[in-house]
C-alpha cells in the first residue's frame, strides 16, 4: 500500500513536471510565432528607439555647446560693444541674447532700437524708449492702453510730461488721472499734479 502510494505520488510529480514543461514550450512557441509575425516591426521599433536616443543626446550636446559659445560671445560683446564678430555669433547661436545685445548697444549709442520681437518685453521697452526719444504722444498713449505692457503708468506719466512741456495743462491733468494710486509712478504723478495746480492760476 505504501509502495502504491509512493508510486502514485511520483507519477503525480512527473505529470506536474511534464505539464509545466509543456506550458513553457507552449509559451515559447507562442513567443516564436509572435516574433516571426512582427519581426520587422520589432526591429524597426528597436532601431527607432536607438536612433531617437542618439538624436536626443546629440541635440543636448549641441544645445549645451551653443549656450556656452553664446554666453562667451555675450561676455565678449559686453566688454566691447563694437565687437561685430561676437554679435554675429550671438545671432547664430542664441537669438534672444542677440536681441538683448542689440538693445544694450542701441541704448548705449542712444540710437533707435529696431524690432526685438524674440524678446517681447524688450520689444515693448524699445518701443517705449523710441516713443520717448521722439516725444510721440500717440505711441505712448497706445502703450499705456496695452494691458501686457509693464510700464504703462510710466508711459502715461511721460505723456503728461510732454503735454506739460507743450503747455497742454488740461490734457496733462487728464492723463495723470489714469495713473493708479498703487503704481510706482504715482509719487511722480502727485508732484506733477501739484505743479499743474500752479499753472491754473
Amino acid at each position: 500500500m505504501a509502495l502504491n502510494q509512493n508510486l502514485q505520488e511520483n507519477l503525480q510529480y512527473i505529470k506536474e513536471e511534464l505539464n509545466s514543461q509543456e506550458k513553457f514550450l507552449e509559451s515559447f512557441v507562442r513567443f516564436e510565432r509572435f516574433y516571426k509575425k512582427y519581426k520587422i516591426l520589432l526591429i524597426a521599433l528597436v532601431i527607432i528607439i536607438v536612433l531617437g536616443g542618439i538624436g536626443f543626446i546629440s541635440f543636448s550636446i549641441v544645445s549645451s555647446h551653443n549656450k556656452k559659445v553664446a554666453n562667451l560671445a555675450f561676455s565678449s560683446f559686453m566688454a566691447n560693444m563694437k565687437d561685430g564678430k561676437s554679435l554675429a555669433i550671438l545671432k547664430n547661436k542664441n537669438i534672444k541674447l542677440y536681441e538683448i545685445a542689440r538693445y544694450l548697444k542701441a541704448e548705449k549709442e542712444n540710437t533707435p532700437i529696431g524690432n526685438t520681437a524674440e524678446v517681447p518685453f524688450l520689444d515693448s521697452l524699445a518701443r517705449y524708449q523710441n516713443a520717448l526719444r521722439k516725444k510721440d504722444i500717440k505711441e505712448l498713449n497706445a502703450m499705456a492702453l496695452d494691458e501686457n505692457f509693464l510700464l504703462s503708468d510710466f508711459a502715461i506719466l511721460n505723456t503728461a510730461l510732454i503735454e506739460t512741456k507743450n503747455k497742454n495743462y488740461k490734457k496733462a491733468e487728464m492723463s495723470l488721472k489714469q495713473i493708479s494710486k498703487n503704481s510706482q509712478a504715482s509719487q511722480m504723478a502727485i508732484l506733477l499734479r501739484h505743479y499743474l495746480i500752479t499753472k491754473k492760476k
